[in-house]
């Protein structure tokens, strides 16, 4: 392996939290693509992307799909039939290779050059395929899949629409959004956002410098933390469910009926908590409160270290973490507010 080439391998294992199994699958795939250099002069002097024709194959229930792009772009739609279409877009120095491992088939490039290619996949797939896509520099769209879904890519963005099943998605510097998905989805992003929408099953999702938005979901299990952004849901409540909800440096906005059957817990160290509704808090300990609406059933747990914690109806205008309202005027709207500093919120 070229010199350099093992010096990026070695920089994009750092940027992932070592030891994990995710980088040193990026690693791993900087490696395959310098290892398979050849270096042969022909082909588009500028390395334009050039539309190649499509290969369709024959494929049977089980075979998953396993794709590796160093740089550009995954795209997967689905259909009924058991065929899977490859379409690919890249330099004429470069090379897509099919594979068949075991029980999955494996897309990768065979490049010419020193620089590691950069693809367009445009894939059609039979709804019920597993799907295992990951890239360096790669967007990855995936649309209707009723397979298993996992995406991973360093820098890119990650759409998810309208999939059944396990979904899985992570990206370093990327924004993640899933919609329309139903069965369990995790969902990471460490310096962008992850929006979920109208997402059916349990949630999990988490970002280091970007916010969580979770617009109509039906859950009875959701857990969203972030460091640095916010964090709002707004869905329909389970009488069984538990919901967890955790920022360091932002607000946390949560939209629920005031019919709902839950016990919430709220805790924030130098922020205050804002309720849209009358709600009577109960003081567990220093910053932290209770509240239990209806028979309590449900759980939330709310915590954020510097920010608000608001409450309110789904109807209601999404909060602004920026907003700091006057307690003359939360009175005025028919608003509890509580501030972590005041004599009542302390031992």
């Amino acid at each position: 392996m070229p010199a350099a080439a093992f010096a990026f391998a070695l920089l994009l294992a750092s940027i992932l939290p070592p030891p994990s199994a995710r980088a040193a699958k990026i690693a791993s795939l900087v490696a395959t693509y310098s290892d398979d250099e050849d270096h042969d002069s022909e082909g588009d002097e500028y390395g334009n992307a050039l539309p190649q024709p499509d290969t369709t194959i024959t494929v049977h229930p089980g075979v998953a799909l396993e794709i590796e792009n160093f740089g550009g772009q995954i795209s997967v739609k689905t259909w009924d039939k058991d065929a899977i279409k490859i379409a690919a877009d890249h330099s004429l120095r470069d090379k897509v290779i099919l594979e068949k491992t075991g029980s999955a088939l494996r897309l990768k490039v065979k490049s010419r050059r020193f620089v590691p290619a950069m693809v367009r996949y445009r894939i059609t797939a039979p709804r019920w395929m597993k799907l295992e896509l990951s890239g360096v520099n790669t967007d990855i769209d995936v649309e209707d899949s009723k397979g298993e879904v996992r995406a991973e890519t360093v820098q890119g963005d990650i759409t998810v629409k309208g999939s059944e099943g396990f979904t899985s998605l992570s990206s370093i510097q990327g924004e993640i959004l899933a919609q329309g998905v139903r069965g369990r989805l995790e969902a990471s992003s460490v310096n962008q956002g992850v929006r979920l929408v109208n997402v059916v099953g349990p949630i999990f999702a988490e970002s280091v410098n970007g916010g969580i938005v979770i617009e109509n979901a039906e859950s009875d299990s959701v857990e969203a933390s972030t460091v640095n952004g916010p964090v709002t849901f707004e869905g329909r409540v389970s009488d069984t469910g538990y919901y967890r909800f955790a920022t360091h440096n932002g607000c946390i906005d949560v939209a629920m009926p005031e019919q709902s059957n839950a016990t919430v817990s709220v805790s924030t160290f130098s922020g205050s908590i804002d309720s849209s509704f009358p709600v009577t808090l109960k003081k567990i300990k220093s910053r932290r409160f209770m509240t239990t609406l209806g028979s309590g059933r449900a759980k939330f747990e709310l915590e954020s270290f510097q920010g608000t914690i608001f409450l309110r109806r789904p109807q209601e205008s999404r909060q602004s973490c920026d907003s700091d309202d006057g307690k003359d005027k939360d009175e005025k709207d028919g608003k509890n507010k509580v501030e972590s500093g005041d004599e009542n919120g302390d031992e």
